[in-house]
């Protein structure tokens, strides 16, 4: 009979042997004001840090998998009383680095609808190229959270002008072309005003331009240019 028990416990002990280790857990604050009047509030991102889960990773692109870390929520608490706010919930998770160059895990305060309060954007992943992509956030005073937004999520490695009161996007669509977008708010609404489309043409040896602008409500092809393309010479990268 003890023969029997122990044969049939054997697959869950071989598969509880086999199991991977748990991923290291942990977690990240930061403590920021959204507007000068109005208490501290502390973010605490939840995170697990796992030797593989990423293309990127897997590719080997990145040499230390280690430095990947995957944001699970996000904890808003009133600095001043410890009271809840809100807690979000990423799934899948958010891929990050704990660089300081990417804003500490990924995470970003600034005023992203110039509104006079700060607003959140996390890294969504880790991108190989200069696309970087962010889950963003809008500040709702009245509703007192955070509200998803999906117009400024869209946009890449965005960059924010509070004189011009601007977002800017930069992509890349592989090597041969660069676009430059510019968007302001109508209203509530994000808008797309412009566009630079810098094409090159290694094969033909040109470079195009192609500029867009919102007339009428429609963005419109307003200007194309063409130049030689001039190839650096060796040692002439500045990288």
């Amino acid at each position: 009979m003890r023969v029997r028990r122990i044969r049939a416990l054997l697959p869950a002990l071989i598969a509880l042997l086999l199991a991977p280790a748990a991923a290291p857990a942990g977690s990240h604050q930061v403590t920021e004001r959204l507007r000068e009047n109005m208490p501290p509030f502390v973010f605490t991102l939840e995170y697990t840090q796992e030797q593989h889960g990423s293309a990127q990773a897997d590719a080997g692109l990145y040499a230390d998998e280690g430095a990947f870390f995957y944001i699970h929520s996000i904890l808003i608490t009133r600095g001043d009383t410890n009271g809840e706010v809100q807690q979000i919930t990423l799934n899948p998770p958010a891929e990050t680095f704990a660089d300081a160059e990417y804003g500490g895990f990924g995470l970003v305060l600034e005023d992203m609808d110039f509104d006079g309060f700060m607003d959140m954007r996390l890294m969504q992943f880790v991108s190989a190229g200069a696309n970087i992509p962010y889950y963003c956030w809008l500040w709702d005073p009245p509703a007192q959270r955070f509200v998803y937004n999906e117009a400024l999520s869209d946009i890449p490695s965005p960059l924010f002008d509070p004189v011009k009161k601007q977002v800017l996007g930069f992509a890349t669509n592989g090597a041969a072309e660069y676009i430059d977008s510019v968007y302001e708010y109508r209203g509530a609404e994000l808008t797309l005003v412009a566009r630079t489309i810098t094409g090159y043409d290694y094969e033909g040896g040109t470079v195009i331009v192609t500029t867009e602008e919102l007339v009428d409500d429609q963005i419109t092809i307003t200007g194309v240019t063409k130049e030689p393309l001039v190839q650096p010479e060796e040692g002439d990268f500045d990288w």
